[in-house]
């Protein structure tokens, strides 16, 4: 994806990036210039507390054992990994 810089040093960040990052208006990125001379974006603080309610519309009539949860996560695991 191409962004343009303006005469100011702006760019708006392609909204495919915006949503992969989940960020919008106001919110904070980070850049960081790796040796390699290649450039990283990364939203700081990310942690499973910015994500708090993600899930809340999957409402469920009780909740999964932890089992439960584990044999999902190997189900899903196994239908995106091919070997």
């Amino acid at each position: 994806m191409k962004a343009t810089i303006t005469s100011k040093g702006q760019v708006t960040v392609p909204k495919p990036v915006r949503d992969f990052l989940n960020v919008g208006k106001s919110d904070m990125i980070d850049f960081t210039i790796a040796d390699s001379g290649k450039v990283f974006i990364e939203v700081p603080g990310e942690g499973i507390a910015r994500h708090g309610g993600l899930l809340s519309h999957y409402k469920l009539a009780k909740p999964l054992t932890v089992e439960q949860m584990d044999e999902a996560i190997q189900a899903e695991l196994s239908r995106q990994v091919k070997p």
